[in-house]
């Protein structure tokens, strides 16, 4: 018989998509809300992976990640996921949006995004959203799964990612707690 147990907290971000002239601003002052305080803006990356969201928000879109420092539950992806959906349709001039945000979390093992679209590689969390392991950690960085978003795959998005990762784990010690995966 299984026994259940409380997971340990992770660590919040998101990754938003704009479209070209927009800031990332308005999405990150609104999704404090639910998220807290940012600890790190990236600079805007190229999205250039896909054309699948051109049709909606147009050509030459940016990434951008935004990250958190305070721990959290991994059940406030939900919640957040749900603000985030009608935060962008408050943003939006009319029926296209001009920001995509989706919020997920990283912890010692894992890379996870929210996203209310259905694959049969994602688990249902409840609300209408799913959630999508993107990159595990193995020997030494994060590594893509099949299914992992091209941009996910990048160097540098990897590398963004183990660093984060480091830094987690470096408070997890400062804070007496020895973690047997690191």
């Amino acid at each position: 018989m299984s026994r259940l147990t409380t997971p340990d907290p992770v660590v919040g971000f998101l990754a938003l998509l704009l479209s070209a002239g927009e800031n990332a601003d308005q999405a990150v002052m609104g999704m404090e809300a639910v998220c807290g305080k940012t600890s790190l803006i990236t600079d805007p990356i190229p999205f250039d992976y896909t054309a699948y969201y051109e049709k909606e928000m147009g050509p030459g879109l940016l990434r951008v990640f935004c990250f958190y420092d305070d721990p959290m539950q991994p059940e406030k992806l939900v919640e957040q996921k749900l603000f985030a959906d009608g935060l962008e349709k408050r943003i939006a001039p009319t029926e296209r949006r001009i920001v995509n945000i989706d919020p997920g979390y990283y912890n010692l093992d894992q890379v996870a995004l929210s996203t209310g679209k259905y694959a049969q590689h994602r688990m249902y969390l409840g609300k209408g959203v799913y959630g999508d392991v993107e990159l595990i950690f193995k020997a030494g960085s994060f590594q893509a799964l099949p299914w992992t978003y091209p941009d996910y795959r990048s160097p540098e998005v990897i590398e963004l990612f183990n660093d984060r990762r480091r830094k987690y784990r470096d408070r997890l010690r400062v804070g007496g707690r020895q973690e047997q995966r690191i």
